[in-house]
């Protein structure tokens, strides 16, 4: 919390309080902040803490200048809402605009500590991030069958889905817009990243607690031993 603190105050986040003593902390402007020279060791502490707090939660190590990691999920971002207790970051969820499409919500990372997780934590950084704009769809990637659980409870229709509905050429165009300068192959039919990320983010996909959308990864990634680079790219429109 010392290195988050003075960022927050920096940047004159909004904090609302919730139950279980959890607080949500947004920045809507995280740009100007993360630039600060004056901020800089601040900045390093909190990713540090950051990193620590996600390699425990992810059960992998991830890079923390890759386009995958940490600090280019926290500083490079238009807008980031923290969960923080009483003396601990415990998550972060952040976005980033689209060009030319700002009614798009592209959740550009979210990661929540080991010991949080059940809390709804994930869903509360999100809404609160919701806030900030007249949001229209909600748009990630990801190879967690949980976000995709998430995602159905927050929005009425989501592509693609586990019953294999068709996807629509709109959303397969907005989604080809989202992933524009990443790496790998993405297919607009079935709004799967090939080769996305540099490798798994996760030991072993995580399992959502249905059997059946934990197949439907495995299989629509082509999981080998429960890894994957693959990732599905989601699109939730309606949103509740």
């Amino acid at each position: 919390m010392k290195n988050l603190l003075p960022i927050l105050k920096s940047g004159h986040a909004v904090t609302s309080h919730h139950k279980n003593g959890l607080s949500i902390s947004v920045l809507a402007n995280p740009r100007k902040v993360f630039t600060d020279a004056q901020n800089l060791v601040y900045i390093d502490g909190l990713v540090d803490n950051l990193c620590t707090m996600i390699n425990q939660s992810f059960g992998v190590e991830l890079e923390n200048k890759s386009d995958d990691g940490v600090r280019n999920h926290v500083a490079n971002v238009d807008s980031i809402a923290f969960v923080h207790g009483e003396n601990r970051v415990l998550g972060f969820a952040s976005t980033r605009l689209i060009p030319d499409n700002h009614q798009v919500f592209y959740l550009h990372g979210v990661a929540v500590a080991q010991e949080a997780k059940g809390c709804g934590c994930a869903k509360l950084l999100i809404k609160e991030l919701l806030r900030l704009r007249d949001y229209k769809k909600i748009v990630f990637t990801s190879q967690n069958p949980i976000m995709f659980c998430l995602l159905s409870s927050m929005c009425k229709k989501v592509y693609p889905s586990a019953l294999n509905e068709t996807v629509p050429e709109h959303i397969g165009h907005l989604g080809e817009i989202a992933v524009s300068g990443r790496p790998g192959r993405f297919n607009t039919d079935t709004l799967i990243a090939n080769d996305i990320y540099g490798r798994c983010l996760y030991p072993s996909l995580p399992k959502s607690g249905s059997s059946y959308v934990d197949e439907w990864f495995k299989q629509a990634l082509t999981a080998q031993s429960g890894v994957t680079r693959d990732a599905f790219l989601f699109v939730g429109e309606e949103i509740q």
